[in-house]
């Protein structure tokens, strides 16, 4: 799986990096949002966007832009960020 990682805090990138590459998926990882969205653009398929879990607001301007600028539709744009929330939730990725 193709995974997109756009977080400020260097760490945490490199952490969330390392375990998902020990996991298998092809990761690419981004110090902002305008970088991570063009390399949204490019990626056609088996999508995953990693976002602070705790803004909500942030959630939602990434919910917005999947739906508006990359033809996702409601429930897939959900669904992707709802992925990443179940991951949390579940520990197998650790938060701050």
């Amino acid at each position: 799986m193709k995974i997109i990682i756009a977080d400020d805090d260097a760490l945490s990138r490199r952490l969330l990096e390392t375990h998902l590459l020990r996991w298998g998926h092809d990761v690419e990882t981004f110090a902002d949002g305008p970088e991570a969205l063009a390399a949204l653009a490019a990626v056609a398929s088996g999508l995953l966007e990693v976002v602070d879990r705790d803004a909500q607001e942030k959630i939602d301007v990434v919910k917005n832009r999947l739906i508006r600028n990359y033809g996702y539709d409601e429930v897939s744009a959900t669904d992707v960020l709802t992925y990443v929330a179940s991951i949390f939730a579940r520990g197998e990725i650790k938060g701050d």
